[in-house]
């Protein structure tokens, strides 16, 4: 079934910011999960070798700081998200 139209107005959104902090958002998205101090560990899955690289690229991307306070500022955080 095709994604509700709020979720994906809500993707291209996060996509766009990531975008202007020259970021992709499935790596923002694993860098988001690793920033949190409660989290210890995220495992992302893979089913081929080239994923499991991509992967891992993106958990040691680098993404600028900026990116997190231009997405709160933007409300895209969900507030209890906010872990900037």
């Amino acid at each position: 079934e095709p994604a509700p139209a709020h979720v994906l107005e809500r993707a291209r959104a996060l996509a766009a910011v990531a975008s202007e902090f020259d970021t992709d958002l499935p790596t923002a998205a694993v860098q988001f999960a690793m920033r949190h101090p409660g989290i210890v560990s995220v495992m992302l899955g893979a089913s081929t070798p080239e994923q499991a690289r991509v992967n891992a690229t993106r958990a040691h991307a680098r993404v600028d700081e900026g990116l997190w306070d231009a997405l709160a500022q933007r409300r895209l955080l969900n507030g209890a998200l906010d872990i900037r």
